[in-house]
């Protein structure tokens, strides 16, 4: 069993190795950076319906 792992560690890590040299950090950046913009949209669109919710139980 522990010759199994050893194997699945190894090509783990390679694997691991060939994705981080194919990566462009800038590339990855711009993804980042187009995530946070739709969360942060998503986020107003819920702050805008709650600020309405709350203020149609208030009358």
């Amino acid at each position: 069993m522990g010759i199994l792992k050893r194997v699945k560690t190894i090509f783990t890590a390679d694997v691991h190795e060939a994705l981080d040299r194919m990566e462009n950090p800038i590339s990855m950046m711009n993804e980042y950076m187009r995530n946070l913009e739709e969360q942060v949209g998503d986020a107003q669109k819920a702050f805008a319906t709650n600020y309405i919710l709350k203020k149609d139980m208030k009358f």
